[in-house]
């Protein structure tokens, strides 16, 4: 069945809505009168609504502010306020904001981010691991080297749920103590024979990261980790591409003699 809506504000639109007009569009939830909701609509070549959402006073506030957010690294400085917020539609809004942003942005925000905060969102055993992994991110940016003991109780734990996010998690413990990270990531899992496949491979893809938008360790350095795969015939295609794009040639012999 059709319900009935009123407008009583216009984000985006004006040419085609007014204020205290109303339309009608399906909804299949219990709606009460007086109860606010966020309609959005496309019109090509006819007016077609998006299903309400439910809004409360504070959710209202929040997307009414949305259309006067300046852009780039200030854009994101509102939205870090809503992170792990209650309300889930704020979070998960706030969230993609960040998951859309250029690593550049985040750096620039760095000096007002909520250490913290991270850090209690990082020990919740509840947190998404989606967004476990922006978390790990952002303290790769702000934390500090003490933050490491923190990671390594994670890298190590037997729990999986602690593990959770763990290509972020290692290329946050690399940025806080550089070099040295990549000794510890080494031992614990490119080294190590009895490493699960899909660590190793967070590895490799924490390593990638730190190559192409970091200059926290040598490329050479990163290069060396790399090269530990090649010990494994069966992943050794993983990082044939990085090394070679590095122009890392040092195992070039090794590599002839697995794929020739």
């Amino acid at each position: 069945p059709l319900s009935r809506f009123e407008v009583t504000d216009v984000i985006k639109g004006h040419d085609h809505f007014r204020v205290g007009e109303t339309f009608e569009t399906y909804y299949l939830g219990n709606a009460q009168p007086g109860e606010l909701y966020l309609a959005m609509a496309t019109s090509s070549p006819q007016v077609e609504w998006s299903p309400p959402i439910l809004l409360t006073e504070r959710s209202k506030r929040y997307v009414l502010a949305l259309a006067n957010l300046p852009p780039g690294p200030e854009r994101l400085e509102f939205f870090q306020d809503y992170l792990g917020d209650s309300d889930d539609l704020l979070s998960g809004d706030a969230y993609n904001e960040f998951a859309v942003a250029p690593y550049d942005d985040l750096i620039v925000l760095g000096p007002k981010m909520n250490r913290e905060q991270l850090i209690g969102f990082l020990t919740d055993p509840h947190v998404a691991t989606h967004h476990r992994k922006l978390y790990f991110t952002m303290l790769g940016i702000c934390g500090t080297e003490a933050d490491a003991r923190l990671l390594e109780k994670f890298m190590v734990s037997e729990d999986r749920g602690s593990k959770s996010g763990l290509d972020a998690l290692l290329a946050c413990y690399i940025k806080l103590v550089a070099a040295r990270g990549l000794d510890k990531i080494d031992e614990l899992f490119l080294k190590n024979r009895e490493a699960d496949y899909a660590d190793i491979n967070a590895a490799i893809m924490a390593i990638r990261f730190h190559g192409s938008e970091t200059d926290v360790v040598p490329q050479q350095r990163l290069a060396e980790s790399l090269r530990h795969v090649l010990d494994y015939p069966d992943l050794a295609d993983l990082v044939i591409s990085d090394l070679q794009k590095w122009e890392d040639w040092s195992e070039l012999p090794k590599l002839c003699e697995l794929f020739l």
